[in-house]
């Protein structure tokens, strides 16, 4: 028997195939469906049994968590903008309520002095092919947390060995996340004192804001919310002539840039939020719809103003910010001295302007630039031309207030910040 007679013996013809298995049918096809059905009814049962309770709590929990969002969320929207993107998760600074006094050495509890929101930045990657240390990359300054704008730190790993390098903070809003936090409190010299104190002096901030979501300088700002006596005391013993100018403006972005250095926004959940959502409402209903001009005049208020709405947009990324933000940018571009690149006082100076004004005003740009924003390349050509005519000494690091005045410490600082 050859090997094709050989299969043909096996392998059934097409009707012998289809004849073996009608037969097969008959004879089993009632056995095989009770043990089907069987193993479904027990399936059936046992979901029932042990899985109903687990999907009734899971039920509950995200019932939970809206409720906790929905009641979150129950603020003013912040008017004149389209609704936007959230931002992803921020630092965390907690304190039981806003209504107890300043924290004391003895609140520790109130505050997270060592929470998740301490997690080490970087972690780089190993080098397996060589003896070389590797390459770290600080992913969490890419994305965990409001730094999507900051690069990524790098820093190649130390030693003869191939683990890699614990990467950087990053750049721009990068060092605002929770990764690099604690790295970068650790390398400054904080503490659990010095985070306590923080905690404490947002608190107290909270406590101070106006009910329209403003804060002042004046009788009129945050003084009038103090319960200490000898805040009282100052009140009633101070003449209202001699009261100094309330600055409105100014005083909100201060009192909302401390939230924003600890990666706070209006959009991300916490107790500050509707802080710092009743705050922004209040700068943009009061920002000059035409001109986009942040306060009362003054280019300084304007500057500290923009920093602000700059870094909010930029943490948040939120589309309703957006169009305030640029506003306040492109006021200052056309604020600018165009022959000497400075900035006064006010808007369009006929004098060359001065450091100090200018150090806001830069400082403002590059807030913008980190968020985004557009900015015109010639507005800082001509006021890096502005800085050389105020830079002094033998290499240039020292710098006035003018071109015309000596140089002092304080406008050297401002001068060397300027130039980075």
């Amino acid at each position: 028997m050859n090997f094709g007679e050989l299969l043909r013996a096996v392998i059934p013809t097409p009707g012998e195939f289809k004849e073996n298995v009608a037969n097969w049918v008959k004879a089993n096809a009632k056995f095989w469906g009770v043990s089907f059905g069987m193993h479904v009814a027990i399936l059936v049962i046992l979901g029932v049994a042990i899985g109903a309770p687990h999907a009734g709590k899971l039920l509950e929990e995200v019932i939970y968590i809206d409720s906790e969002v929905d009641t979150a969320d129950e603020q003013a929207a912040i008017e004149h903008f389209e609704v936007g993107e959230t931002p992803v998760e921020p630092t965390v600074l907690n304190t039981d309520s806003l209504t107890e006094p300043p924290a004391t050495i003895e609140q520790d509890a109130q505050y997270n002095d060592s929470s998740a929101v301490f997690e080490e930045a970087g972690g780089g990657m190993a080098n397996g092919t060589s003896a070389v240390g590797g390459l770290g990359v600080s992913l969490a300054s890419l994305g965990d947390g409001p730094a999507l704008m900051g690069a990524a730190g790098l820093e190649v790993g130390k030693g003869d060995g191939n683990k890699g390098g614990s990467g950087g903070a990053g750049e721009g809003f990068g060092g605002r996340g929770t990764g690099s936090r604690e790295k970068m409190v650790a390398s400054g010299g904080g503490t659990a004192d010095t985070e306590r104190a923080v905690g404490g002096a947002v608190s107290w901030l909270a406590r101070h804001q106006n009910a329209d979501g403003s804060w002042g300088c004046g009788l009129q700002g945050f003084a009038r919310h103090c319960k200490d006596p000898s805040c009282i005391k100052f009140l009633k013993d101070k003449d209202p002539k001699e009261a100094p100018a309330e600055y409105t403006m100014a005083a909100t972005a201060f009192g909302l840039l401390p939230y924003f250095a600890a990666g706070q926004t209006h959009e991300t959940a916490g107790v500050y939020k509707p802080v710092i959502n009743r705050g922004l409402t209040w700068m943009t209903r009061n920002q000059n719809q035409k001109t986009g001009q942040l306060g009362t005049g003054s280019m300084y208020e304007h500057g500290l103003a923009t920093i602000a709405l700059c870094e909010a947009y930029g943490l948040s990324k939120d589309r309703r910010l957006q169009p305030h933000a640029q506003a306040a940018v492109a006021f200052i571009e056309d604020a600018q001295n165009d022959k000497s690149g400075g900035w006064h006082y006010t808007a369009n100076p006929a004098t060359d302007g001065d450091t100090s004004v200018v150090g806001w005003q830069l400082m403002a740009l590059k807030s913008g630039e980190m968020a985004g924003l557009r900015v015109n390349p010639q507005t800082l050509i001509k006021a890096k031309a502005y800085l050389k005519t105020v830079a002094k000494g033998k290499s240039g690091g020292l710098f006035a207030y003018t071109a015309e005045s000596g140089p002092t410490p304080t406008m050297s600082a401002v001068g060397l910040l300027c130039n980075q």
